[in-house]
């Protein structure tokens, strides 16, 4: 794939039922060490029609979920010997060890032009400043 010029992806999903704290820093390690160009590292999100909703959702009404936090980012379903705040924590540590890599990190930022580094940084930006206004 790089001799013709595709970038190669990785998609992670950390927090699956079952998943431990070996389990996961195994998949970050995995990820780093695999020639993936990029990588995402979601949390486990469970939606509605899945088995892991009707399971997580039990007796709670529909209007009780707070949709917001259904973004793949926020650790909504949590088991075993994980907290939401750990999950949450292993995102962060995941993207930081595949993306702080010299190689990565270059390959990423020399191909953001203005536009993107923007969009990047007013997102981050605002995402921060409206969860903390809500």
């Amino acid at each position: 794939m790089k001799e013709v010029g595709i970038l190669s992806y990785g998609f992670f999903i950390l927090g699956l039922p079952g998943d431990t704290k070996k389990t996961i820093e195994e998949t970050i390690d995995f990820a780093v060490r695999n020639p993936f160009d990029r990588a995402w590292f979601n949390i486990f999100t469970s939606y509605p029609g899945s088995r892991a909703f009707n399971e997580w959702i039990g007796n709670r009404s529909f209007s009780e979920i707070d949709w917001d936090k259904h973004d793949c980012n926020t650790a909504i379903v949590v088991e075993g010997d994980l907290t939401a705040r750990e999950l949450e924590k292993y995102q962060k540590i995941a993207a930081r060890r595949f993306y702080l890599r010299p190689k990565i990190l270059w390959s990423v930022l020399s191909k953001l032009g203005p536009q993107e580094i923007y969009t990047i940084t007013m997102t981050r930006f605002f995402k921060k400043t409206l969860r903390r206004i809500k």
